[in-house]
């Protein structure tokens, strides 16, 4: 079950304030400089993160010490932790004995490229030396993320790193909602950021992924995508335990079905129908009648968006749902690692809210199989079942389920 929350976006670092300046559309990119400081993207900035207002001077002198006091990415992936315990209202000592899953695509990378960068408008590349970046090049093992995390917040259980991309978020979920099953865990804190680097960027636009204009999901005129900021949280818990501490659940976490494309890193085979088939045995396995809302990846790209279409088309075809479909990151950007967690927080927002946000930027659609499914205005609705599905560069494909309280 769900019992805590927590998301920081370029809509906001508070979970009230994000839905609402998403909910009025007040969100916006602004321009980041690439590493030469002279060109500069487009990015969905997090407003700047007040981390004295989160952890003590002890804490704070820790992570100077561990050298990623200036790292944005690991620092929202942090506050989104802390902002989610106390959005379940966990008392620090429970943390003994949670577990933790981090999800994410680069841990420590954007602060080891920063440190190269800055250290190259200093010294010749030749004159740069192990030693400047010791400590960089140690926090970009997975491992000692987990290790840093769990001894800021008391952490004890089992631990755990996922990278699939951009569906990392989504196997961290099923991931931990396995260990509450078979009875390892009892409170399991998945927690996932992303920091938009200008390397991601580059390499993004390299490959005809990025757009200079706006994202279009499903629109006819899309182009691309634009990079955010993002972090999130989500706190799974036991029934056994959520009764004995007394709270409520916000949603139940069904389950997931995934499905691991092999065919191309950057594109899935077409002619797997792997994502359908990932959708339709979700549906079947829980023997789903309806379906009120669905959240696919959406990212405005020209291919990926008329593969989801497709896709997404057959499944509703073979299982006879007819989802309401709407789509996040024009509010908020591609948040790309922490991207599918921030957006199933948005689902449950909506879900908690009864309460569907229409797709951004959308005036004509060439995406025709799915074209009746589109939410193109705010819409009021009971929400009983909704999905989160994702299919991201490496083949990775989920399905995820929820249903309401």
């Amino acid at each position: 079950m769900v019992t805590g929350t927590s998301i920081l976006c370029s809509a906001g670092t508070e979970l009230k304030d994000v839905w609402n300046n998403i909910s009025e559309f007040r969100t916006q990119y602004e321009s980041r400089n690439l590493l030469n400081n002279i060109e500069s993207f487009p990015v969905y900035k997090t407003p700047t993160i007040n981390v004295e207002q989160w952890f003590s001077d002890k804490q704070i002198n820790y992570i100077e010490e561990i050298g990623l006091l200036e790292d944005l990415d690991f620092l929202m992936l942090v506050v989104s932790i802390k902002k989610c315990l106390i959005n379940a209202s966990i008392n620090p000592d429970i943390c003994s004995h949670a577990s933790l899953i981090i999800a994410h695509e680069n841990l420590g990378v954007a602060s080891l490229l920063n440190k190269i960068n800055n250290l190259s408008l200093l010294k010749q590349p030749g004159n740069i030396t192990f030693n400047d970046l010791k400590q960089e090049f140690y926090n970009i093992q997975s491992f000692a993320h987990l290790f840093y995390i769990s001894k800021l917040f008391g952490i004890e259980g089992f631990t755990l790193t996922v990278n699939n991309a951009c569906a990392s978020g989504s196997y961290a979920i099923e991931v931990g909602s396995q260990l509450i099953k078979n009875k390892k865990s009892n409170l399991v804190i998945v927690a996932a950021s992303d920091y938009a680097h200008p390397t991601e960027y580059l390499w993004l636009k390299e490959k005809g992924f990025c757009s200079d204009d706006q994202i279009r999901p499903f629109d006819k005129k899309r182009s691309g995508t634009i990079l955010g900021d993002g972090a999130a949280c989500i706190l799974l818990e036991s029934e056994e335990h959520l009764n004995k501490r007394g709270v409520d659940p916000q949603c139940f976490y069904i389950g997931s079905e995934a499905f691991q494309d092999s065919w191309r890193m950057t594109f899935p085979d077409i002619t797997r129908g792997s994502y359908a088939s990932t959708i339709t045995k979700l549906i079947n396995t829980y023997k789903i009648k309806s379906i009120d809302l669905l959240v696919p990846h959406a990212t405005g790209s020209k291919l990926w968006d008329m593969y989801e279409g497709k896709q997404i088309e057959t499944a509703l075809k073979e299982t006879n749902i007819k989802p309401n479909i709407t789509a996040f990151k024009p509010y908020v950007g591609h948040t790309l690692g922490a991207s599918s967690l921030l957006e199933t927080v948005l689902l449950i927002e909506c879900m908690k809210k009864s309460i569907i946000l229409p797709i951004q930027n959308l005036e004509e659609t060439d995406v025709l199989g799915i074209k009746e499914n589109l939410v193109l205005n705010k819409k009021s609705v009971k929400i009983n079942y909704a999905m989160k599905t994702v299919a991201a560069y490496g083949g990775f494909t989920i399905a995820s389920l929820y249903k309401s309280i």
